[in-house]
């Protein structure tokens, strides 16, 4: 009895040690996806590459495995070995692939001949970084399981599917645990070190329970033709049902990626599901596995049984919409909503996968327990896996490369189900499962009929699946008419069509390119009825913001010969880059063909894209285009999607813009893109902080409505806003979208690097990098809790950073857009001062008037011609605060020269008003002459007696601590803990609490501001 308790305690051990094992080998998995994307690129194609070697080296692994068991004694602590070796190489990884990668990139790549040479090494290199781990991961299973059988002898079966269990519920802990928490705190080198240490740990506990051990092969009878037949029937099955369950999970990722949205952790859960229905069915089959008469009767109603599941997730399909709808209408948008969502994305992935994977989860115990139990020698059991692997392998690159983008993601379910149940009904009419009986295979053929009706003919649901219910919680199209749907090599690419109406006519389109249910770009299409009529209100935002990157390297560039452009979309920015006559080549890089189709449905907005000759575009990730082509651009302008789509991020990462700077002559120009939608000031922060750390030089644009751009350039940026308008072609597109002169462009200019520099210091300590992905860690949460970065707009009126930095801004006259609330404040504010001017200089009596901005020029000019007979208190104060209202209204958009003439009118009223206004008047004319010692004095004692309304209270502190900065003037100041844990809004005061923090820091040591600067940030 005690021998068998010590039997059941060895047996769980090692099968707490293979739980660690498949924890870490998800782990690198999904770490070396990180790697070598950055290396390989994000095309199709290397995706696929990732895992083929992968997969490729854990089968090479199992065959060494199954040939090397029949010799060794002790296969455990061979085992023990490889997992000592794995954690080597894990520890090791980060170091060699970066050392690798600068070599490649700036020594083997920029050597060779061509294109294709280029990827052969590359892929080659990429091969050799995981080959070896991934050819020791495929033999440990074969080591343990053949090792453990060999050590507990009895309950075979039930052995073989606890190990499997076990690892593929490690695997499926493992790989939230890396997503959710390791990533986000330790980042891709801290993940791939803590798996290494792990395996080391592992190794270290093998040698402890097992370095005695001694348990040769059995000699095993020489099996019958029979029994060998089928052993090699039962390794085709295993290879074959491998390969239809890849298909399925390819298939279900694309189609879940809809409903859940495609970001990075939507595609770990999906993983994450599909290896739990694994564990499951394993561990479910443990229990009987050992008591079956027959397991390949067993077998063959399984292998049925998961073709129908799987068939049936086509009409299952659609409903998953409409659940998440259910869900997302009813989740808060915080930091609990978005836990509650991620665990609804869990369960809609379950449901739609684990009825299928439970019955794959059922299949290898099965077959290897079969081949066992016939007599073959315990080496088969790497035979079993390394063709299940191999299957896999093939199943990956069916569905990918040649069933989805040809037959259509539904068909990839199909083909894999009826491989599935045609091994099934293979496998049944060879042990004459029928014969025995023929009502068994009545309800069979029933079933199988029902299915293929079911998936035959209920299709895909277009509408639902452009319909972005992950986004904007709605399962349909709201009107919306899908015009275009392919299933691409990368993505599913629709084209949504709405009409736009005014009394009595049809005049236009608004059309969407959407990508796995995220809208990409939408254009104004008018039809030949409303040519004439004015775009109707907000439906060129995007048209805007695509027309003003394919502009801004024209305003620094206006003589370039070559650029590039890193994504089409709607190609509306390449259609605007091509209307440059000295440009001689464009190249354009997507990654996808569909998108390439897709755009077909925006002409003619874009007929430039496929009719100018000097357009060329390339099929091919943005990293690999340029390493391959080695072209030196004189503007590269990069509009990828939104960055919480997995693998995007990647194109905002300090290594890739340290990578683009390669491409780019000393005067050339790189334009970023990014949205200020959906994401938070922090994140925008850590892109800055990249893009700061490669280039010298930065302009800062805001695009549209919810968009900003980047300019960088290695020398000096010297912008010609009169450029594009010179351009007959370009400036009809520009008065398209309302921008109708060179002031419309320079006001949106936000601020230079220096500016910028200043108000994303509280975020700079942060860069986004391959390596740290912050933003793909926090974006895709940022996205569902609704973030605004809206407030980045604030740089065009933080007056403060202007006077640190030397920026002055723009506040000239501009075009009032009704997109942009700033151009019709700077049109009122021009107005205001050129009213007020008239006013002055005229005799004639004030008139009544309908425009608001001339009335209150008029107030004013009646207030300080009027403020002198002011002859009692309450007449005073009423005075008083129409002269404040005056001041603020007029500080944000004026330029210095404008408010210190304004100011000296306001003066005038100083002496007759009450001493609160006085104070003001005395301060913003102080702030207008740069008197910045009278401004510390008169702001410290307003702070003291609280003296204004909370906005006013802002104003006071952000030229108090401006003051202080340019003089470095802290003696004698004690108030800046409570300055520094103010929770204001105001980004720009946040910059200046900040740099506040850091000159006192400086100048006086800590003072626990540490602690108020962490309880702000």
């Amino acid at each position: 009895m005690t021998e068998k308790n010590n039997n059941n305690k060895y047996l769980l051990a090692f099968l707490v040690i293979f739980f660690l094992s498949g924890f870490s080998g998800l782990i690198y998995q999904s770490i070396w996806s990180h790697y070598l994307k950055h290396f390989l690129g994000h095309s199709s194609y290397a995706q696929v590459l990732v895992l083929i070697i992968f997969m490729g080296g854990m089968a090479l692994g199992a065959a060494i495995a199954s040939r090397l068991a029949a010799r060794l004694s002790n296969l455990i602590m061979v085992y023990g070995v490889c997992e000592a070796l794995i954690g080597l190489l894990g520890v090791c990884f980060h170091v060699l692939f970066t050392s690798v990668e600068a070599v490649a990139f700036e020594s083997i790549f920029p050597s060779l001949a061509s294109t294709e040479s280029v990827h052969l090494v590359k892929w080659s290199i990429g091969a050799a970084m995981i080959l070896p781990q991934s050819i020791l991961l495929g033999a440990t299973f074969p080591f343990l399981a053949t090792g453990i059988l060999r050590r507990f002898s009895g309950s075979v079966g039930r052995n073989l599917a606890s190990l499997y269990f076990v690892n593929s519920l490690g695997a499926a802990i493992g790989i939230l645990f890396n997503a959710f928490w390791l990533i986000p705190a330790l980042g891709l080198p801290g993940s791939i070190l803590t798996a290494g240490l792990m395996n080391i740990f592992i190794a270290v506990a093998i040698y402890r329970l097992s370095k005695n051990d001694e348990y040769p092969a059995v000699k095993v009878k020489e099996v019958t033709k029979d029994q060998s037949n089928l052993v090699a029937v039962l390794g085709l099955i295993a290879a074959l049902t491998g390969l239809a369950s890849f298909m399925y999970e390819i298939a279900w990722i694309r189609m879940l990626s809809m409903v859940l949205g495609s970001s990075t952790h939507s595609f770990e859960l999906m993983l994450s599901a599909f290896i739990l229905g694994l564990a499951i069915g394993s561990f479910w089959i443990r229990r009987y596995i050992d008591k079956l008469v027959s397991p390949i009767k067993t077998l063959v109603f399984i292998q049925i049984a998961m073709g129908i599941f799987a068939a049936l997730t086509i009409p299952m399909y659609n409903y998953t919409f409409n659940l998440m709808e259910f869900f997302n209408q009813g989740l808060e948008r915080s930091d609990s909503g978005y836990h509650l969502f991620t665990v609804v994305s869990l369960l809609i992935s379950m449901m739609i996968m684990l009825p299928s994977t439970i019955c794959a989860g059922m299949t290898l115990p099965l077959i290897t327990h079969t081949v066992l139990k016939n007599g073959s020698s315990d080496k088969q059991i790497g035979r079993i896996y390394a063709y299940n692997t191999l299957g896999g392998i093939v199943g990956i690159s069916l569905a990918s490369l040649l069933v989805m983008p040809y037959l259509g993601l539904k068909w990839v379910i199909i083909v894999g189900a009826v491989i599935d149940i045609g091994l099934g009904m293979y496998l049944a009419f060879r042990i004459k499962l029928f014969s025995e009986s023929s009502t068994s295979l009545r309800p069979l053929v029933a079933a199988i009929v029902m299915m293929f009706f079911a998936a035959g003919f209920v299709g895909l649901d277009t509408e639902k699946m452009a319909s972005g219910v992950f986004r904007y919680g709605s399962a349909t199209g709201s009107g919306n008419e899908v015009i275009f749907h392919k299933d691409g090599k990368t993505s599913t690419v629709a084209v949504k069509t709405v009409l736009i109406q005014q009394p009595g006519m049809e005049v236009g389109e608004f059309r969407t390119l959407v990508n796995n249910g995220k809208p990409d770009a939408s254009v104004w299409i008018p039809l030949p009825t409303g040519q004439n009529l004015p775009s109707p209100e907000g439906v060129y935002a995007d048209h805007k913001t695509m027309v003003l990157l394919g502009t801004l390297p024209q305003i620094y560039k206006p003589d370039a010969k070559k650029l590039a452009n890193i994504g089409l979309g709607a190609g509306v920015t390449t259609h605007t880059l091509l209307y440059n006559d000295e440009l001689e080549q464009l190249d354009t890089i997507e990654i996808e063909q569909a998108v390439v189709d897709a755009a077909q449905f925006f002409r003619p907005n874009i007929n430039n894209v496929f009719e100018d000759d000097r357009s060329q575009i390339h099929l091919e990730d943005a990293k690999t285009f340029f390493a391959t082509n080695r072209t030196k651009y004189d503007a590269i302008v990069s509009v990828p999607p939104n960055p919480w789509v997995s693998g995007v991020s990647s194109l905002f990462t300090v290594e890739f813009y340290k990578n683009i700077k390669r491409y780019l002559s000393d005067d050339s120009v790189f334009v970023q893109w990014l949205h200020m939608y959906e994401i938070s000031p922090e994140l925008i922060g850590t892109v800055y902080a990249a893009i700061s750390d490669q280039f010298e030089n930065i302009h800062m644009y805001r695009i549209g409505n919810g968009d900003i751009a980047f300019v960088a350039s290695k020398s000096p940026l010297v912008a010609n806003y009169a450029a594009p308008f010179g351009n007959e072609k370009l400036a009809v597109e520009l008065e398209r979208v309302n921008v109708l002169n060179s002031s419309d462009l320079a006001f949106r200019m936000l601020g230079h690097k220096q500016k910028l520099d200043l108000f994303f210091a509280p975020y700079s300590e942060n860069m986004n990098s391959d390596y740290f992905p912050i933003l793909d860690i926090g974006a895709a949460k940022s996205r569902y809790k609704e973030q605004s970065a809206l407030q980045v707009t604030q740089l065009t009126l933080s007056k403060g950073l202007n006077v640190l930095s030397g920026f002055n801004g723009y506040f000239g006259s501009v075009t009032p857009d009704e997109g942009i609330r700033e151009t019709e404040a700077m049109d009122a504010s021009q107005r205001f001062f050129q009213y007020v001017n008239e006013f002055q200089q005229s005799t004639v009596e004030n008139k009544f008037t309908n425009d608001p901005v001339e009335a209150r020029a008029q107030e004013f000019v009646e207030l300080t011609a009027g403020c002198k007979v002011v002859d009692n208190q309450e007449s005073r104060d009423a005075a008083s605060h129409q002269l404040v209202q005056q001041i603020v209204g007029a500080y944000p958009f004026s330029s210095k020269e404008q408010f210190v003439t304004f100011i000296e009118k306001a003066s005038a009223c100083e002496d007759y008003l009450n001493e609160s206004v006085s104070s003001w008047i005395s301060l913003y004319r102080a702030w207008s002459k740069n008197q910045f010692g009278l401004v510390i004095q008169l702001s410290d004692k307003m702070i003291e007696e609280t003296i204004g309304s909370a906005g006013l209270q802002d104003n006071l502190t952000i030229m108090n601590l401006t003051s202080r900065l340019a003089l470095n003037e802290w003696g004698g100041f004690a108030d800046i803990d409570s300055m520094l844990s103010d929770h204001s809004g105001d980004l720009e005061l946040l910059a200046l609490r900040h740099l506040a923090g850091q000159a006192v820091r400086a100048s006086q040591g800590q003072n626990n501001i540490d602690i108020a600067e962490e309880s702000l940030f």
